[in-house]
């Protein structure tokens, strides 16, 4: 078996990760890693809004999303990066959530 031949085939048949979708807590945060989603994450540029700020905002420090929910409700952040696609997250900040990212 060719080692290389292979990782060549699995390299060319991945998907790329996608960013989660978060459940909140009011007045907690949540830090996404984005060197997880995209490659050489330390040399793009992002461009993130978040479409109901009353419901969350959302910050960058370094290669990290900084996402602090608010109150109660359902928003999204798009995350544009300089180059590739953009991807979105949906945030749901809910008082039953227990503020890790789960519900």
């Amino acid at each position: 078996m060719n080692a290389a031949a292979l990782l060549d085939e699995i390299e060319k048949s991945g998907r790329p990760m996608m960013l989660p979708n978060i459940y909140l807590s009011p007045n907690s945060t949540e830090t996404i890693s984005l060197d997880r989603y995209f490659a050489d994450s330390e040399k793009i540029s992002f461009v993130c809004t978040v479409a109901d700020e009353s419901v969350a905002d959302v910050s960058q420090n370094g290669t990290s999303l900084v996402i602090k929910a608010k109150e109660s409700g359902v928003t999204t952040i798009k995350v544009q990066p300089d180059n590739a696609p953009e991807q979105k997250i949906v945030v749901t900040v809910r008082n039953n959530a227990n503020g890790n990212g789960w519900l």
